[in-house]
């Protein structure tokens, strides 16, 4: 992959993590390979060139609706930008072909904390958590993880108004179980998340979270997520789990192996450009939720529907969902007939 701006032109690394999925009643399996590149630009429009070492007959470039401008020469695809986003390509429609290309604003000086200044976490390079979990329950923490730094480790962050910064890699450290004891990580609701934020006031802006054995990103109440990416392909990996009230999510990329939003027993929450890939649901709303809008939702794939509603009691007549959907642009749902299904939703 190359970006050229104007006259100049540079290399951009392709990062590529497999892990083995775990997939239960799904015929059609997951897919192992997570790629993707990520640069950051502002300015003149840019060219991004991904030359492609394989026969191929077609390619997309999604989402679709998004209309980005597209060009193919000689084995290379060039994809053309305005401004910063989010891109993934695909060829012959194999999921294990996906390349996801993430554009974003650079960092400014007032972006990056000082290392020196109290209450900030600063990684470089690469760093290894020690037991696996960093805890943080003061408020106004700053975790900053530079670009091309890598967190090996899972976080519990619980001070108010504190920050997850920095384009680098948040990476589950217990995919290593000959290391760390997964009984002490956990899975699904048991343990600690990747990234468990209930920062009451917080924000979460930039870092990719990759691998995930567990739920990705866990958030409690009045949290800002934005430019958040999970890339994930084992079961139990939901890409956003919201559970608490009033919070924002913008411009997110979510390629996970379980349901992408779960939206449970919530209220005032609000999901905007986020684009979509998973082998289960891609929204999936639990117990009475309120005044919850997703708009400008883009799903590249969904084994499992769009919108599946599942495990509310069917003898609990005091349930209410209130969800308004707006501008979704759907590719595939592979695996069932139906885009929408709700059970006792009321």
């Amino acid at each position: 992959v190359t970006v050229t701006q104007g006259t100049e032109t540079h290399p951009i690394p392709v990062y590529n993590h497999v892990m083995e999925y775990e997939v239960s009643d799904r015929s059609i399996g997951g897919d192992l390979y997570r790629r993707f590149s990520q640069f950051a630009f502002s300015g003149k429009q840019v060219r991004i060139d991904i030359k492609v070492n394989r026969d191929f007959e077609y390619y997309s470039v999604f989402p679709s609706a998004k209309n980005f401008k597209t060009e193919y020469n000689g084995g290379t695809i060039s994809v053309y930008l305005d401004k910063p986003d989010y891109f993934g390509i695909r060829l012959d429609d194999d999921d294990n072909s996906i390349l996801s290309v993430f554009a974003d604003l650079p960092e400014f000086p007032g972006d990056i904390p000082s290392k020196t200044d109290k209450n900030v976490i600063f990684i470089e390079g690469w760093h290894d958590v020690e037991g696996g979990i960093l805890y943080s329950k003061v408020p106004n923490t700053h975790l900053y993880i530079a670009p091309g730094a890598v967190l090996n480790g899972r976080i519990d962050m619980r001070g108010a108004k504190s920050k997850i910064t920095g384009r680098g890699v948040i990476l589950d450290a217990f995919e290593n179980i000959y290391k760390l004891d997964i009984r002490v990580g956990g899975t699904e609701t048991h343990g600690i998340m990747l990234c468990q934020f209930y920062s009451d006031g917080g924000i979460y802006d930039g870092p990719v979270l990759m691998d995930a054995r567990c739920f990705n990103l866990m958030t409690g109440s009045n949290v800002t997520v934005r430019n958040y990416k999970a890339l994930s392909s084992m079961m139990t990996t939901d890409g956003i789990t919201a559970n608490s009230v009033n919070s924002t999510y913008e411009h997110c990329w979510i390629y996970c192996g379980d349901n992408g939003l779960v939206i449970s027993w919530t209220k005032d929450q609000t999901f905007r450009d986020i684009t979509m890939g998973t082998t289960c649901a891609a929204l999936y709303p639990q117990g009475s939720t309120d005044n919850i809008l997703i708009e400008d939702f883009y799903v590249f794939r969904a084994n499992d529907g769009i919108l599946n509603h599942r495990y509310n009691n069917p003898y609990d007549k005091d349930v209410t969902t209130t969800i308004t959907l707006k501008n979704i642009d759907c590719i595939d749902v592979t695996s069932v007939s139906r885009l929408f299904g709700g059970r006792n939703m009321g």
